[in-house]
């Protein structure tokens, strides 16, 4: 934060900031007016998770408290490269047919028309076919 900003912030009322850290610019906009207590002098190293300044609002009934996520975060599998193939394309539309289940947000028109060009076409059951003999093969003893 540059010594102008920082000195005419200081004990003043605001609903914005901007922090200025590796030469990046990040604004913080506030939900409500409040007082800016600085903890960290500009240029001082800082910690992973360091507090840099404090703000305190000026009616505490006019903001909200933050609550803790009690929740569970789903599963997530490695990510997977989507190739041309129709068996492939399949798997990753019902995969995201099924987010959208869940609650994810995604296109859903997208989803289902990519779904209905998977199964308009013959070839996904022998291209689902040749996949898991490829895997079986390379299992067999014996190959070299």
């Amino acid at each position: 934060m540059r010594d102008y900003e920082k000195s005419s912030l200081r004990g003043c009322l605001t609903e914005g900031l901007v922090v200025e850290v590796m030469k990046m610019c990040m604004p913080l906009l506030l939900p409500a007016s409040g007082v800016i207590h600085f903890v960290m002098s500009e240029g001082q190293a800082m910690q992973a998770s360091g507090l840099i300044a404090r703000w305190d609002l000026v009616g505490p009934s006019s903001g909200r408290s933050a609550e803790p996520f009690h929740g569970t975060f789903p599963k997530l599998e490695p990510p997977t490269a989507i190739s041309g193939k129709v068996h492939q394309k399949f798997a990753a539309s019902a995969n995201s047919a099924h987010m959208i289940l869940a609650g994810y947000e995604r296109s859903i028109n997208h989803v289902v028309q990519d779904l209905l060009n998977c199964l308009d076409s013959p070839e996904p059951p022998l291209l689902q076919w040749q996949e898991l003999m490829s895997v079986l093969a390379n299992l067999t003893p014996g190959r070299s």
